[in-house]
């Protein structure tokens, strides 16, 4: 039986109210800043695809544009006098052209009288259709006719027309090519193309007032609704092209896109019922109600079960402090297993442990940081001139050791300061680290790569059988690598380099030796024009090698 004015039951009804609230605010809080993302996602999508869709179109439409311009250029114009003659080039040639999969028809261009038409019954057809054809013979190329369902076998098709010229570059006639909608023909695949489960798409016509075609066959060369039934749809009349959310004439409540077709005027329509697009919202809306609930229910019975682990003594916790303050125990953290007067009790002990174990840390990371930045260069990361001559010494001493050579490259940039005066010195100190990396990637782990300062580099080379070979090979890769492009402000700048070099065998020498052979050799590779490298050893050797 739990008392009222228990423990156990504060915690419990604390627990209940909690719970409620943090459910109350994920419903009224973060569903609907979900279902705002939800539909933001959604709209991105679902313009995508209708973008992507008036992108076919507006392609399939230049197409056939582009052929009827083709094929009018291949009529020979002595067939404009020879009917049968021009039937047979008809016959001969809409087959080759899938796009007019309803036929081809030449017009006279004074009264549209049919020249000849393939098939036959074709020539039946266009007598009247004078608009189509007087805007070709006025515009001079190719243009598409409006969307009619009274052409060939009254099925649904679109017309595409172009002036013929005689020898003489006059129009005499007009070639006009008819592609069917739909049954495998033009546009013929936005009848099969789902959008979801139970999205649809459109492509309207609004100057005609059309339903060009759409997903619903019952669709297809409809009248659009009238003025007032769909306020998305009237404001895509008017020219509106992006996303909205309106009711279908089915009481359908929908999320639409709207893309436009440039080559056309038309406008292609993706739409998807919001209870499909926002689907994902109700179901996270009936996770966190049941998730809520059985949480509530989980808790109480935790409650219940470790509330007499809650009530015990303290005298547990006492003494481990009490030892560790006396240095009988090792200063560490308690575990913390009440949510009570003494978990609070525990973790302001172990807030002090941290804290106590943090300064330790905060310290031992101080004097390495302090240690790195005594040995290495801050802006390039490689070792500064102190610890060059340091390891420079070390690299002596080795080398009378064991016999061995080492080469000192001493690099200095060429039209640094171009770079810093044109792009400032932020950029320049870009080029500085570039420089650093390209020159430390693939050195060996005894070489020793350092920044001497300014624009100045050292490569150390150790443990050399043939010091020579190896400088010469290191010096050309140097040089190859810092002569490629370097990427600023979205411009690439180039820096040349010059590099002197000097060889060490046998006792060591001071390091300020080496570096003013290695510095007089630079100065002589750059006086010889720069990319260079040129050697300074005991025999006083000079080579050099152009960029």
């Amino acid at each position: 039986m739990i008392r009222l004015r228990s423990i156990t039951f504060r915690i419990i009804v604390l627990g209940v109210v909690l719970g409620l609230i943090g459910t109350g605010m994920r419903l009224w809080v973060a569903v609907p800043q979900l279902k705002d993302n939800v539909r933001g996602l959604a709209e991105k999508q679902l313009l995508a695809v209708a973008t992507n869709l008036a992108g076919n179109v507006d392609r399939d439409v230049r197409q056939r544009l582009n052929l009827i311009e083709r094929l009018a250029g291949k009529l020979p114009a002595p067939l404009l006098a020879d009917q049968a003659a021009a039937v047979r080039w008809l016959e001969e040639h809409q087959p080759l052209i899938p796009a007019f999969d309803g036929g081809l028809v030449l017009l006279d261009s004074l009264d549209g009288h049919p020249l000849a038409a393939f098939p036959a019954a074709l020539g039946q057809d266009w007598a009247g259709r004078q608009a189509w054809m007087e805007q070709a013979l006025r515009l001079g190329h190719a243009v598409m006719g409006p969307p009619t369902a009274n052409a060939h076998q009254g099925s649904p098709a679109i017309v595409f027309a172009v002036p013929v010229r005689d020898a003489q570059g006059r129009p005499t006639a007009v070639l006009a090519g008819l592609a069917r909608l739909g049954s495998g023909g033009f546009l013929s695949y936005l009848e099969h193309a789902r959008l979801g489960d139970h999205g649809s798409y459109l492509v309207v016509a609004p100057h005609e007032g059309l339903f060009v075609t759409a997903s619903d066959p019952a669709l297809i060369f409809r009248p659009v609704p009238a003025a007032g039934t769909n306020a998305l749809h009237d404001l895509s009349q008017q020219g509106f092209r992006g996303t909205g959310i309106t009711t279908s004439s089915r009481g359908v409540e929908e999320l639409a896109a709207v893309a436009g077709v440039p080559a056309t005027g038309w406008y292609v329509v993706a739409r998807l019922p919001t209870a499909e697009a926002f689907q994902p919202v109700a179901a996270m809306r009936d996770l966190i109600v049941k998730g809520s609930v059985a949480s509530v229910v989980v808790a109480i019975v935790i409650v219940l079960a470790l509330m007499p682990q809650v009530l015990r003594p303290l005298i547990t916790t006492a003494r481990a402090m009490r030892a560790m303050a006396g240095g009988e125990r090792e200063l560490a953290e308690l575990p913390v297993v009440r949510d009570d007067e003494v978990g609070d009790l525990v973790g302001g002990f172990n807030v002090l442990v941290r804290r106590l174990r943090h300064e330790e840390q905060v310290r031992a990371s101080t004097e390495r940081q302090l240690q790195y930045l005594a040995h290495h260069d801050t802006l390039t990361g490689l070792y500064n001139r102190a610890m060059l001559e340091t390891l420079l010494q070390q690299a002596m001493a080795h080398a009378e050791r064991e016999g061995t050579e080492l080469a000192l490259l001493f690099c200095d940039l060429d039209g640094f300061k171009e770079i810093n005066d044109r792009h400032g010195h932020d950029a320049g100190d870009e080029v500085l680290r570039q420089v650093g990396t390209r020159l430390a990637a693939g050195r060996r782990g005894i070489d020793i790569v350092a920044r001497l300062g300014g624009d100045e580099f050292i490569v150390v080379l150790t443990g050399q059988r043939d010091a020579r070979a190896g400088a010469v090979k290191v010096a050309e890769q140097c040089l190859a690598a810092v002569q490629a492009p370097i990427p600023l402000d979205g411009q690439l700048v180039t820096v040349g380099m010059s590099i002197g070099i000097t060889l060490h065998g046998g006792p060591a020498v001071p390091t300020s030796t080496l570096l003013s052979r290695a510095d007089s050799a630079m100065y002589r590779a750059k006086h010889a024009g720069k990319g260079r490298y040129a050697f300074l050893d005991a025999d006083l050797l000079l080579l050099s090698r152009s960029a």
